[in-house]
């Protein structure tokens, strides 16, 4: 949220042009369609889907065959040069008026007090690490790097049960080995890939945020006991460690034991070249991979593009100040106090009924915290 981005313009060409002289030749064209449609998680219940897909994936094609990631002011650029890493606004006029002249109106919130808005800073508003990385992009990573374990032959066991049987042993003993307090209780095959479709499908590990986060330094040992010399894990144990350079650096304590509120100059560099190498890694496995039978990291997702700016906005505050672990709790909280007080309703007049009575608990809460009764409470 910290940086507005300028797109570049979309190259069209003819259908003639395309099959005639352009970049790939027509067998290319339809391979790369054709993997594209047999790659899109078909199902039977959702061709139609699918082939929805096909033909936007068909029309992307026609309107420009330049791969996104190769496009300087596209988001999936993740290069170091990247145009679009210098294209920020750090003064918030200069923003504003960008915005206008492109005929779009910002939120009142940020528009300024001349303007008619508050004036708040673009920066007031944080990336949340949390639905970034945790419940986003690791989950991905650590999905693929189960799948690699349990399916793609890593540890030398078959059946998958039975390679996951013993994956999880190995994940126990390194719980134990670290103290991990937040830990799976148990992981099943679909706990991270459809078990009836591996192959057609993207994994991805299902689990609470915590739990997810702390399982990242277990299966680094894992893998690096398991991983081949291929380029690809050589690509895998690059993005593992980029992912456990990142926790530790969010995990920097003060000197009274405690995460910190501003992250000193060196942690942040660290904090950068992490999510750099991250994205750097991820892109490979995803796009730039040589073996696409063995790619199977979801293609590049905004989430990872956001983590750019987690690590950008470092400058202003450690991101972990701003990640909503507190109000997952929340919502979990509620979620168990409506399932025992609100037995037997409809799912759809469950919160009206509990609400008013969860708000007025915590007004008793915070009136005994108080020590007496504010003067506008009734008994």
């Amino acid at each position: 949220m910290g940086f507005l981005h300028q797109s570049s313009g979309v190259m069209c060409i003819s259908i003639g042009s395309l099959i005639c002289d352009h970049f790939l030749s027509s067998l290319e064209k339809l391979f790369w369609l054709g993997g594209y449609y047999t790659r899109s998680e078909v199902k039977e219940s959702n061709l139609g889907a699918t082939k929805t897909h096909f033909w936007k994936r068909l029309i992307y094609l026609l309107k420009d065959s330049t791969p996104a990631a190769d496009r300087p002011m596209n988001w999936m650029n993740f290069s170091a040069d990247a145009p679009w890493k210098q294209k920020g606004f750090m003064d918030m006029r200069e923003w504003f008026n960008h915005c206008r002249g492109r005929g779009k109106t910002p939120c009142l919130l940020f528009r300024p007090r001349d303007e008619g808005g508050l004036g708040m800073h673009i920066f007031a508003v944080f990336e949340d690490g949390l639905h970034n990385m945790e419940l986003g992009s690791a989950q991905k990573i650590l999905g693929n790097v189960m799948w690699l374990l349990v399916y793609g032959g890593r540890m030398g066991i078959r059946p998958p049960k039975v390679a996951l049987r013993q994956l999880w042993l190995e994940i126990a003993q390194g719980y134990r080995k670290r103290g991990t307090k937040n830990q799976f209780n148990e992981i099943e095959l679909d706990s991270f890939t459809d078990p009836k479709a591996p192959n057609n499908t993207f994994p991805e590990l299902h689990g609470k945020a915590a739990n997810v986060r702390h399982l990242a330094p277990v299966l680094v040992e894992i893998f690096e006991g398991c991983a081949t010399d291929s380029d690809y894990d050589g690509h895998v144990r690059e993005l593992l460690r980029h992912l456990c350079s990142y926790y530790h650096v969010l995990d920097h304590k003060g000197p009274d034991g405690a995460p910190v509120q501003y992250l000193p100059d060196y942690y942040i560099r660290e904090l950068r070249i992490a999510i750099d190498g991250l994205q750097k890694h991820y892109n490979w496995l995803s796009v730039q991979n040589p073996q696409p039978k063995n790619a199977r990291l979801r293609g590049m997702q905004p989430k990872l593009h956001h983590g750019w700016h987690v690590g950008f906005q470092a400058v202003f505050q450690n991101p972990r100040a701003a990640w909503c672990y507190s109000n997952e709790d929340l919502v979990g909280r509620i979620a168990t106090i409506v399932k025992a007080a609100a037995s037997g309703i409809p799912a759809a007049q469950r919160m009206p009924h509990i609400m008013p009575r969860y708000l007025q608990g915590q007004s008793l809460r915070v009136q005994s915290g108080w020590g007496r009764k504010p003067a506008n409470i009734r008994d």
